[in-house]
């Protein structure tokens, strides 16, 4: 997914290529996720996860105490392993989709700018190629301005939903792995897919401030109680962007 170097290029048609190359590139990695993932799951005797009862210790600032719980109902695994490897598998899960969301809004914008704008003359030749995509569905999608069609793409579905589905799975997730007899191991496992989690939806339009603030304070209590871990540089979670030291 190297989508760097056209961040700044000018070139309507370069920068088509290269979002183009990143999409083919994430949809070959969900569909290798979404493979790997009914593989596990048809490897576990019963179910990856439930949801339990919380425990009121774990409420934080982003809990209203006039609304309901942010993240009622928490996770409960089989073991910490599986634990574990779901947490992977979600964190791996957000990034792929908040990136594929970020692609496709910039191919909406170059289409959006097709028609008014003109290729330059240094844009590279059509590539078009009628006959490819048989086997794939994104090779199909026409490689210069001109001829682009949205459209084509496959559609994002319920992957747009990142932010309230597979986010709000690694933070329910927390409880469980802030369990005292977990000790260090717990917190090594979920602390760096809330830390994911929170910088993501820092960037997101939508209204997520509120998880945001219950991330960072979750993670506040663990530095005060002496989680090496959680240790942070930074005020009050509401108070101040989060920074972590080294």
């Amino acid at each position: 997914m190297d989508f760097d170097p056209v961040q700044h290029e000018i070139s309507p048609s370069r920068i088509l290529r290269g979002a183009l190359l990143a999409v083919r590139e994430c949809w070959r990695l969900d569909a290798k996720l979404q493979t790997w993932l009914r593989g596990f799951e048809g490897s576990v005797d019963g179910p990856l996860f439930w949801r339990s009862p919380s425990r009121p210790e774990m409420d934080t600032q982003g809990d209203s105490a006039t609304s309901e719980r942010l993240f009622s109902g928490p996770y409960t695994f089989p073991g910490m392993r599986l634990g574990q490897t779901m947490i992977l598998y979600w964190t791996g899960s957000v990034a792929l989709h908040q990136q594929m969301c970020l692609l496709y809004q910039e191919l909406q914008r170059l289409a959006a700018e097709a028609e008014s704008r003109p290729s330059l003359d240094d844009d590279p030749v059509c590539l078009c190629d009628e006959d490819a995509g048989e086997a794939d569905p994104t090779r199909r999608i026409k490689m210069c301005v001109g001829h682009f069609a949205l459209d084509r793409l496959p559609r994002l579905e319920h992957r747009t939903e990142w932010a309230t589905t597979t986010a709000r799975d690694v933070c329910r997730s927390a409880e469980y792995f802030l369990q005292t007899e977990m000790r260090s191991l717990g917190p090594a496992a979920i602390v760096p897919a809330l830390l994911l989690v929170s910088w993501l939806l820092e960037r997101e339009a939508g209204e997520f401030q509120r998880e945001v603030i219950w991330i960072k304070s979750l993670l506040v209590r663990m530095q005060k109680k002496g989680n090496e871990i959680a240790s942070c540089n930074n005020e009050e979670p509401e108070a101040a962007r989060w920074k972590i030291t080294a």
